[in-house]
């Protein structure tokens, strides 16, 4: 911290809760434009920015 102002260096997980994943997948790949690299019926993970 530089001058007690915290600095914000990554996000590393974002949860969002959706209803219907499939179209929340589709979605989110068509966005950021690939595709993801976990895929479940309880959770879909996309690698952003590594």
């Amino acid at each position: 911290m530089e001058n007690g102002t915290p600095h914000f260096l990554c996000l590393r997980t974002v949860i969002y809760v959706n209803i219907d994943l499939t179209a929340a997948r589709n979605w989110c790949a068509d966005v950021l434009g690939f595709q993801t690299y976990f895929d479940e019926p309880f959770y879909v993970g996309f690698n952003v920015g590594g």
